[in-house]
């Protein structure tokens, strides 16, 4: 038995390296593809990891729009970071889109005049840090998994509730934008104020221009917002492409995300970050915060 399942891993670390090169070479054809195409220049889904850029993905390619969309969230030198710390969770092979965005990043230094539109979505940072323990459990520095695999509701809770009393933990939401778009295409979004009234602004910078909309206004001034931004015909829908909002109460995302519960002192620190103070209203922060405490 020893013997066959060396056997299987010496296939195993035959095969991967094949695997790698293979998701690198499709990664590397369809970002060339994209910038090569002078009457349709690509649209990126460019935000933070867990804020809507499936469902916005999803309500794109259901209108059949002509531009190549990708969704991706790094595109910065943090991205060899990241790739690093994936991999010693034991996530080898990478994800299809961290490839992506090495090909994409590649291209934007390669092709500097190909012009690039950028969607990007701004999120309630609690509802993301719930959100983000359910797509990416492997990062979290404790099991938050059951024996099957699934993640564990209650070992869940309480890891979320030990993880949002640590204002450390939300230095990735507050710093994205600087590290990201300011980055990588000069897009300073603090630089001048938010229309937190209306929900979205559009900003310019040389080759790009990017609409970031609050993923809290995304089902009524979404549709709208982008159809205008990318120049679409016909009425685009917001398709969800995730269901974990309409699912039954015994869902575990769900379950976890109802256990929360933070004191006022708490979120007042929280909600006092950089993001929320720029993208946010009084009224918005006041409504996150009933939502927190159980007020609502």
């Amino acid at each position: 038995m020893r013997d066959k399942n060396n056997g299987l891993l010496k296939i195993v670390h035959k095969i991967k390296p094949l695997h790698i090169m293979a998701m690198r070479r499709q990664a590397a054809g369809e970002a060339g593809r994209a910038f090569d195409d002078v009457l349709n220049p690509p649209v990126l889904i460019y935000q933070m990891g867990t804020v809507g850029s499936g469902t916005v993905a999803h309500s794109l390619e259901a209108v059949g729009i002509d531009s190549a969309v990708f969704h991706v969230n790094i595109l910065s030198e943090d991205l060899e970071y990241y790739g690093r710390a994936q991999r010693k969770a034991g996530v080898n092979p990478l994800p299809y889109h961290m490839y992506l965005s090495e090909a994409i990043r590649d291209r934007l230094r390669r092709q500097p005049d190909v012009p690039v539109r950028i969607i990007s979505l701004v999120r309630d940072p609690v509802a993301w840090a719930v959100s983000n323990v359910f797509q990416n459990p492997f990062f979290a520095p404790e099991s938050v998994q059951a024996p099957n695999g699934m993640v564990d509701t209650q070992k869940a809770g309480n890891y979320l509730m030990r993880e949002l009393e640590n204002p450390k933990n939300f230095d990735y939401v507050n710093q994205w934008f600087d590290r990201e778009l300011k980055s990588v295409f000069g897009i300073d979004v603090f630089a001048e104020p938010f229309p937190v009234h209306t929900g979205f602004a559009i900003y310019r910078q040389d080759r790009a221009e990017a609409l970031v909309i609050r993923m809290e206004d995304l089902p009524e001034k979404g549709p709208q917002a982008i159809a205008a931004f990318l120049g679409l015909v016909g009425r685009l829908e917001i398709r969800k492409a995730s269901v974990r909002e309409d699912s039954d109460t015994d869902d575990p995302y769900r379950e976890a995300r109802d256990r929360v519960r933070l004191s006022r002192e708490l979120c007042g620190q929280i909600y006092s970050g950089r993001l929320v103070q720029h993208f946010y209203s009084k009224e918005l922060i006041e409504s996150f915060t009933r939502r927190w405490t159980g007020e609502a």
